[in-house]
């Protein structure tokens, strides 16, 4: 397949569709150098990822175009940011939402909503991470704590341990959304 960054053909450049993981790795690098990064990559014209992850088990063989649109990091990370802001309000509500369902006993109702926002926590998770590493948000934000309080909710989830996993989302998982909630909103407002 041939190869365009940012709809520029790299000339010279035909890869094998096993080759293409391995190559948007060694792009990233160089990108990072020129202090740039993946936006999104498109095949034949189709966005298959978004920030450039590299989705392994896609299958590239039938593939004729592989598209690397680049941007700025900084740009990226801006983009990320404004993102996980407009998410989060909706996470928290859809959270509180499910912690009030538990404490009812509506379990199946609960397990729904929250595999239906679970898609919406990985990419505000992804999003303080990118945030964090380029130094964008304060240092006090820890995203850590929120990778592991997820990993515990799924613990919780598969013990079927839903008093602990309502604990675990109210005074754990929420907590940690609502200070960095904070936390962005104190950031944006130094910044005007």
């Amino acid at each position: 397949m041939k190869v365009l960054i940012d709809g520029i053909e790299k000339n010279g450049v035909l890869l094998q569709a096993a080759d293409v993981p391995a190559y948007i790795a060694r792009l990233k690098e160089e990108l990072r150098k020129e202090d740039k990064a993946i936006e999104r990559i498109e095949c034949d014209g189709t966005i298959m990822s978004a920030h450039g992850d590299v989705l392994h088990k896609q299958d590239y063989s039938s593939k004729q175009s592989l598209n690397v649109v680049t941007k700025g990091a900084d740009l990226i990370v801006q983009d990320m940011l404004k993102e996980v802001a407009e998410l989060l309000p909706h996470l928290i509500k859809a959270l509180q939402a499910i912690c009030s369902a538990l404490h009812k006993d509506k379990v199946p109702e609960s397990l729904e909503t929250y595999m239906k926002i679970l898609p919406s926590l990985k990419i505000v998770l992804l999003g303080l991470l990118s945030a964090q590493q380029a130094k964008k948000v304060s240092a006090d934000l820890n995203s850590e704590e929120i990778n592991t309080a997820i990993q515990e909710l799924n613990q919780a989830l598969n013990n079927k341990d839903y008093t602990v996993f309502c604990d675990l989302l109210e005074y754990r998982l929420l907590v940690q959304l609502q200070q960095a909630q904070a936390a962005l909103f104190q950031g944006a407002r130094k910044v005007t």
